[in-house]
């Protein structure tokens, strides 16, 4: 999978490679010259943008869509509904607590 490049990572004498620019968007890719297979040409972003591209309009571009959006969703309901089960422990040991006062 093809990793961004980074100019601050410490890297021996014998594996200076030169960054690969991303096909779309150009920006640096590392190198990885030393394993066997096509090399990266495209970084995650736009892999992920080309495979959005060419699903759109298809039933499983559509259910893969909508998926996602659940799942999001789903995500944030959770989150929310953590954050307000602990309100409502703390609303609870204070009303304890003046109860006991």
């Amino acid at each position: 999978m093809s990793q961004l490049y980074d100019p601050d990572q410490e890297r021996p004498s014998w594996s200076t490679a030169k960054p690969i620019p991303c096909e779309d968007c150009g920006t640096l890719l590392a190198d990885d010259w030393w394993k066997s297979g096509p090399r990266s040409r495209v970084c995650r972003r736009c892999q992920n943008k080309r495979y959005e591209a060419k699903s759109k309009g298809t039933p499983e571009g559509e259910r893969r869509r909508k998926r996602k959006t659940l799942l999001a969703k789903l995500k944030r309901i959770e989150d929310r509904m953590a954050r307000d089960q602990r309100t409502h422990a703390e609303v609870s040991e204070e009303l304890k607590a003046l109860k006991n006062s």
